[in-house]
């Protein structure tokens, strides 16, 4: 279906049961898968989050300039997708909003959670929390020139090196082609929120966020320091914050590990239960 939210059309799919429908109860427990990149369309998450609407109604929607989703002029920012998806939100009447975002798109889950009441609980699953200038020396350190060409100040003509020497390290595994061949992806918008998404302080964000949230590492991802990162997430001790590292895992947690991370939006649901009928202080 489509939905014009802030002045874009927006295409989305609802699900439960394993069912396509075309209402949704507001009053329900909602997941909303939000894909990465930025510039992923719902295809990347919906094959291995559709088994979650035995849980709770979950919406797969394509983000401003994605899939079937409207492309518009507008320059493309957090700010901007994160006012998307409020609208969305608002226009659906949603009450109790549990956010899945995968990679960069943790930027925009963590920006509406700060801003909309009806989110109770974050899943991001391999946010990019590393320093730029921590990145771009890693980065370099795998990919040679072209890598430090590209995550510095985003070069297109360095695209096709960087995607030879780094992409192909992200994960352990290979994509199957079927799941391949679902992908869309517009690249335009990757290149052109890339640099935004890597200077975000997505780590103190994580920190000062007062929802349910589950922070997903990818022990073999390489945008990670799985030690320090772990580290700095635990360090204050927050009750509404757990960080769990997915040993198998590369960028893609999806890719393979799935069902131990539906396993874990599932114990990711139950804590909102349990929170929310806790006192506010419970969360700090």
């Amino acid at each position: 279906m489509f939905i014009t939210a802030n002045h874009c059309k927006h295409y989305l799919e609802i699900y439960k049961n394993g069912r396509l429908v075309d209402t949704l109860d507001p009053n329900e427990e909602t997941i909303i898968a939000i894909p990465g990149g930025m510039g992923y369309s719902h295809t990347i998450l919906k094959p291995d989050l559709l088994p979650l609407s035995d849980e709770a109604q979950i919406i797969f929607y394509d983000p401003r300039s994605t899939g079937r989703t409207e492309q518009t002029n507008a320059p493309l920012s957090i700010s901007l997708l994160s006012e998307d998806l409020i609208a969305l939100i608002t226009a659906l009447n949603l009450e109790k909003v549990l956010l899945y975002a995968h990679s960069g798109a943790s930027s925009i889950a963590l920006d509406v959670a700060q801003q909309n009441k009806s989110i109770t609980g974050l899943i991001l699953a391999n946010p990019i929390l590393m320093p730029r200038n921590e990145l771009v020396e890693k980065m370099t350190r795998l990919g040679g020139e072209a890598a430090h060409a590209f995550y510095s100040d985003v070069r297109v003509p360095c695209v096709d090196a960087l995607m030879s020497k780094v992409v192909s390290k992200l994960d352990p595994v290979i994509r199957p082609e079927a799941s391949a061949n679902l992908l869309q992806l517009n690249f335009e918008m990757c290149l052109e929120m890339l640099g935004e998404l890597l200077d975000d302080d997505v780590l103190n964000k994580i920190l000062s966020t007062r929802q349910v949230c589950t922070v997903l590492l990818g022990e073999l991802d390489p945008y990670h320091d799985v030690e320090s990162e772990t580290t700095a997430l635990t360090a204050r001790r927050r009750a509404n914050l757990e960080t769990v590292v997915l040993n198998e895992s590369g960028h893609d947690n999806l890719l393979t590990e799935p069902e131990r991370t539906r396993e874990l939006v599932r114990a990711t649901l139950e804590r909102c239960r349990l929170i929310s009928h806790a006192p506010e202080t419970a969360l700090l």
